[in-house]
């Protein structure tokens, strides 16, 4: 991504005292990669060239992170100045922060799941960066290696064989029922 127009917008954004939501979509296809780089009037939006290059609009979608449109194809939409990312399998919950380290604790190695890309576009506003708005970005694997699909696995503990006190919590004659059998 080039960043053409984003001082004129972070412009107007402190102009009116508010914060400029911003997104980075990442797993696009060719073309919309190619139409993001577009040189074009401010007023024309990126994903309209990108819909007139595949013959028909774009779906569209608003980012997980604020209210900007993106490509509802693209793999995800995320804070613009990232620095790390963390890749996980389907079997877990990436709303859940227990469930990312997780995986990281079980599936990640440094030695061979981390990705470290130099002189990555970042942020100007990024002091770690150089001038030019260049910094690394790091990646973590955490997924499951390829034919190693029998090893990893998390255990799933039943409703029912849980502690019986979560059950009875939210009656308190039940609770104090349960304590006094001690």
């Amino acid at each position: 991504m080039l960043p053409r127009d984003l001082p004129a917008y972070f412009a107007y954004a402190e102009s009116i005292g508010e914060p400029l939501p911003v997104t980075v979509t990442i797993g696009h296809e060719p073309l919309t990669e190619l139409a993001s780089q577009a040189v074009a009037p401010r007023d024309l939006c990126e994903l309209h060239i990108a819909g007139a290059l595949h013959g028909q609009p774009l779906r569209v979608t608003r980012s997980y992170t604020n209210d900007v449109i993106i490509n509802a194809d693209a793999a995800f939409g995320t804070h613009y100045d990232l620095k790390a990312i963390v890749v996980v399998d389907d079997d877990v919950d990436i709303d859940d922060p227990a469930q990312v380290e997780w995986a990281l604790a079980t599936r990640f190695q440094g030695d061979r799941d981390l990705v470290v890309v130099e002189g990555a576009l970042g942020s100007k506003l990024n002091p770690s960066g150089d001038r030019r708005g260049l910094s690394a970005k790091v990646g973590f694997d955490a997924t499951v290696p390829l034919n190693e699909e029998d090893r990893f696995y998390q255990s799933r503990i039943p409703a029912s064989a849980r502690d019986p006190a979560h059950e009875v919590a939210a009656d308190s004659s039940a609770l104090r029922e349960y304590i006094a059998r001690g």
